[in-house]
């Protein structure tokens, strides 16, 4: 670009400015350079006599010019407009003809291209006659009015002593935005900001103006609109003609742009300091025309040399020598561009420093040319660009290993997709990859196998319409709410039997979502696993199980039997082998040991009806703490005498639903076993208490319901059980007595009564704590009813010849009864199955009392008894049976009917039908 001109010459356009100004020289003297033909005409003064004096010659001398020395001085040294509103001067040669006058003056700062500043600005206004209306006429008050009217860039108002407006121009109007109308007689506190007002700012600046006269300054000021503005101003005494303070003028300038442009100067001053401080920018110079270049200590300290030959100057080469080997090249070329073309340079290049560092240098520099074109110098900066450099290539690493993360983690992505795939694929377990809707995306070789299908052929299709679930009927509707249920979040498990191609296989499905990043459901996974061969193989252990179990009770059974039927076929041979020899002396003895094995025999087969649940209950309502109480004696003497017996029994104890003789014999039972492991002995406590077993505990043992049950407990300080004992204690025939001193079938038997009243039995046991085993029984809800006792007989009782037929399978069983029943005087029948006892009925021989076992061949009892009872209406009915299966004494006693269990006593069989016979 081309070098400006130093001075033009502005003097023709100054002095046609429309206004007073004049241009002063920024120096001590403040000499005048320039000034327009209206100031020249409102001070009555020629231009030769004005142009190069001092501006305070021209003005006198006084208060007034001491004003304006100080407002010019201001102005030099902040760099900023400084305004003397209403100065009182004498102007000698004026039109005033030596009378004082009042002055209004501002003082702007004028700077150069550079900032430099170069002169001020001064802007001159006479308003003697505004501020003295009463020393006029009419027509000069107007004339002065509209002289201060015209000052629009200025705010003038008058105020009195308090402060209320007395007089507002329109400049004031303009500058501030309230009209006149709006601020005569108003308090003018209104333009100052809140924070000026709170510290009575006015109230200081007049006083400061009653004491000295004037008081000036520069802040910021409200507008009507609420905009702050930054003025420079005055406020000025006025006084009366005779010399008393009457009020005040003030002169405002709205000087907000170059307020905020000195500020922006400033700032980006500062920020420029700043940055040269730090030392990262150096200034150079190359002198194209010498071929020298010029540089500050920067400059200088980025290129390694010292200060001084910076300043002193080098030539180019030497320059570029400093420059790394590898871009001196490159920076050759860029300059000899520059000067080829006339244009500005820009270039990066590396410097080496002495102790072997490297920087990098960011060089700019502009083109100045000569008159005739030629480039006459480069001037620019230098920057050092060494850490951006650093950071730049720190990024580029971390860029690097950003991506070889990237591709890492892409790679193991893929190896882990593969190995997910390898492993869905080659899963043995059913597998498909669903959509939220149920729709098939994937199926793994397994899962299409069991169908023979390919995954082209169900993808896309809703799965419970494909060949896995489309022809299992109910179970498809099992899987269609299993994925609606996977669909809102929640995981579905079932055991489901599907009709497949190949046939019906057995399936453990688990039906689940599958979720994002955010936890919503993006898809389903129906999982399954052929449970079909471990079902069969389950079945087959459980048989073997099962069979396993029967040759353990067979074993039992047949141990203890064999001991029974020896006792009974030894007493039965020894009293043939008397009566073979004559002696019929002891026969009676032998009796006693025949029936007493048959009894123990008859124990031993109820207690294993009672494990399988298969005895007969009589069940009915029990007071349970009166049975417990009128066992006590015999509690107390089956005892030790070192073992204290306690009761804790509820007095508010609802009935049980139970049989009292089979609760009464699993007391005794528990008595026993409790006495058994308290050989030094200890406290047995029995407890009975109401209690409410809730769903949740019933919901854990398939046999129970919730409800209202009734607690039996006992309790035993005794050696207790560890829990291989306790998970065994209910198998038949297991015991942990000596031989000889338990058959093993106590807690079973009383494990079967429970089951087979609807209740529930628990142990809680600890070794060296003792034992608590604990009945609940089903409550009865209707109340308790009247017990009857049946005393015992001291006779047979006889019949008078009534009609009896007897039908049982078992030949010898028939004839005992037969003749029992003959001895006793009745009228005797007998058959052998259901079929010959309707046949002796049909040939008219209709008895009073049918006498039947329940497990006959063909027809069964029951089905007998219909079947006499179609023919003969209200025919009396006993039962006989040995195994009545799971029902209970209720089942046989309708109206007319009753049952008596083998074995049985022939007293009690014939007390049994002679109450039927007389009801």
């Amino acid at each position: 670009m081309i070098e400006p001109p130093r001075k033009p010459d502005i003097a023709p356009a100054f002095d046609a400015l429309p206004g007073p100004y004049a241009l002063l020289a920024a120096d001590a003297d403040f000499a005048v350079v320039a000034v327009s033909d209206k100031l020249l005409q409102n001070m009555r003064r020629s231009r030769q006599a004005v142009l190069g004096q001092p501006v305070l010659s021209l003005f006198g001398s006084g208060d007034g010019t001491r004003a304006m020395r100080n407002s010019l001085e201001t102005v030099l040294s902040s760099r900023e407009t400084d305004c003397i509103p209403a100065t009182r001067l004498d102007l000698s040669g004026t039109g005033g003809h030596g009378e004082a006058q009042y002055w209004v003056f501002c003082n702007t700062p004028v700077f150069d291209q550079a900032a430099q500043l170069t002169g001020i600005l001064l802007h001159v206004e006479n308003v003697n006659r505004q501020l003295h209306p009463g020393a006029h006429r009419p027509a000069e008050e107007a004339l002065n009015r509209q002289i201060l009217d015209s000052a629009r860039d200025f705010a003038i108002f008058g105020t009195d002593l308090d402060g209320r407006v007395t007089f507002w121009n329109e400049g004031a109007s303009r500058v501030l935005g309230w009209s006149e109308a709006e601020m005569l007689g108003r308090e003018s506190a209104c333009i100052f900001t809140p924070e000026d007002v709170a510290q009575g700012l006015q109230a200081v600046e007049m006083r400061t103006a009653l004491g000295h006269g004037q008081a000036s300054g520069e802040r910021w000021h409200v507008r009507r609109d609420g905009r702050r503005i930054w003025a420079s101003g005055q406020l000025t005494q006025l006084t009366s003609a005779a010399g008393a303070p009457v009020g005040f003028v003030r002169i405002l300038r709205d000087q907000t742009e170059q307020h905020l442009t000195a500020q922006a100067l400033r700032e980006s001053r500062h920020r420029l300091d700043s940055a040269l401080d730090t030392g990262l920018v150096g200034f150079f110079e190359w002198d194209v025309v010498d071929g020298q270049v010029f540089g500050d200590e920067r400059f200088a300290a980025m290129f390694g040399m010292a200060p001084l030959q910076a300043r002193q100057g080098l030539t180019l080469p030497d320059l570029i020598a400093l420059v790394h080997a590898d871009d001196r090249q490159g920076l050759r070329r860029s300059l000899d561009t520059a000067l080829e073309t006339h244009a500005d340079t820009t270039r990066e290049f590396r410097v080496a420093a002495p102790d072997g560092s490297i920087g990098w240098v960011l060089m700019r520099a502009r083109c100045y040319l000569q008159q005739h074109d030629k480039p006459l110098r480069y001037t620019g900066a230098a920057i050092d660009v060494s850490a951006s450099k650093l950071a730049e290539a720190q990024v580029r690493k971390l860029n690097a290993r950003l991506a070889a993360l990237v591709q890492e983690r892409t790679s193991a992505l893929h190896m882990r997709e593969a190995q997910m795939r390898a492993i869905f694929e080659s899963s043995h377990q059913f597998q498909c990859l669903l959509s939220t809707d149920g729709i098939v995306l994937d199926a793994n070789p397994v899962s299409l196998d069991a169908i023979g299908s390919r995954l082209p052929d169900v993808a896309g299709q809703p799965f419970h319409d494909t060949p896995w679930v489309a022809r299992s009927g109910a179970a498809r509707d099992v899987i269609r709410a299993s994925l609606d249920q996977a669909a809102a979040g929640q995981t579905a498990r079932r055991e489901l039997t599907l009709e497949l191609p190949d046939g019906k296989r057995h399936y453990d499905f688990a039906i689940r979502p599958v979720h994002g990043r955010d936890r919503t459901v993006i898809g389903i996974i129906a999982e399954a696993t052929d449970t079909t061969g471990r079902r069969r193989a389950e079945e087959q252990l459980r048989q073997s199980q099962k069979m396993e179990a029967i040759g353990q009770l067979t074993g039992g059974i047949a141990h203890d039997f064999n001991n029974l039927l020896a006792g009974i076929i030894g007493s039965l041979d020894l009293m043939r082998h008397k009566f073979s020899a004559g002696q019929t002396q002891d026969h009676a003895r032998y009796i006693d040991m025949a029936t007493a094995s048959a009894q123990r025999a008859a124990t031993l087969t109820q207690r294993l009806l009672a494990f399988s649940r298969r005895q007969t209950l009589d069940l009915k309502a029990v007071d349970v703490n009166e049975l417990v109480t009128g066992m006590a004696d015999l509690l107390n003497r089956t005892l030790n005498k070192n073992i204290e017996l306690t009761f804790r029994l509820a007095p508010d104890l609802a009935p049980a639903w139970t049989d009292a003789n089979q609760l009464e014999n699993a007391l005794l039972n528990l008595a026993i076993n409790a006495r058994d492991a308290m050989t030094d002995g200890g406290k047995l406590t029995i407890t009975t208490r109401n209690v409410t077993l809730d769903q949740a505990y019933a919901s854990s043992r398939p046999e129970l319901e919730a409800g209202a049950y009734l607690m039996l407990s006992v309790s035993d300080t005794g050696s207790g059980m560890t829990p291989d004992v306790i998970a065994k204690a209910f198998d038949p025939f297991f015991t942990t007595k000596p031989i000889g001193q338990g058959t093993g079938l106590g807690l079973s038997m009383i494990y079967g009564y429970v089951k087979q009243a609807r209740g529930h039995v628990t142990i809680h046991s600890q070794p060296g704590l003792g034992s608590t085993i604990t009945l609940y029984l089903p409550r009865h809800r209707s109340g308790m009813p009247d017990l009857d006792e049946q005393l015992p007989e001291a006779a047979l009782p006889a019949g008078r010849g009534q009609r009896i037929l007897v039908v049982e399978d078992e030949t010898a069983m028939r004839a005992i009864l037969v003749e029992t029943l003959n001895g006793l005087g009745y009228r005797t029948g007998h058959a052998g199955d259901a079929a010959a006892a309707l046949a002796a009925i049909d040939a008219g021989d209709a008895p009073d009392l049918l006498i039947t076992d329940v497990g006959l061949p063909g027809l069964n009892g029951l089905q007998l008894a219909a079947q006499v009872r179609l023919r003969w209406p209200g025919t009396r009915v006993l039962f006989i049976t040995g195994y009545a299966g799971p029902i209970a004494r209720a089942d046989f006693t309708g109206e007319g009917m009753d049952m008596i269990g083998k074995p049985f006593a022939l007293d009690a069989f014939a007390v049994k039908v002679r109450d039927m016979l007389s009801e």
